[in-house]
């Protein structure tokens, strides 16, 4: 099932790099297209553990930043 997953992530990421290239330059693809990809799957990555962490710390499996009150500490912040 992960190899499932991480094939659909790679081809899903080669979807959205070559959607909308005619005339594009090198420089705007390496400088715009793939840092912007690379922080997202990064953000996500991220965003995945620190779900998985809070889980484990409060033995939790349905806790969640809105149910754990994280929302409202940020915007109290």
């Amino acid at each position: 099932m992960k190899m499932y997953i991480t094939i659909l992530l790679v081809l899903m990421s080669i979807i959205s790099l070559s959607i909308g290239i005619g005339d594009i330059d090198n420089d705007v693809f390496l400088h715009s297209r793939v840092p912007r990809l690379v922080a997202l799957l990064l953000s996500g990555a991220g965003l995945a553990l620190a779900g998985t962490i809070m889980q484990q710390l409060s033995r939790n499996r349905f806790s969640s930043p809105s149910i754990m009150g994280v929302n409202d500490c940020t915007m109290l912040g």
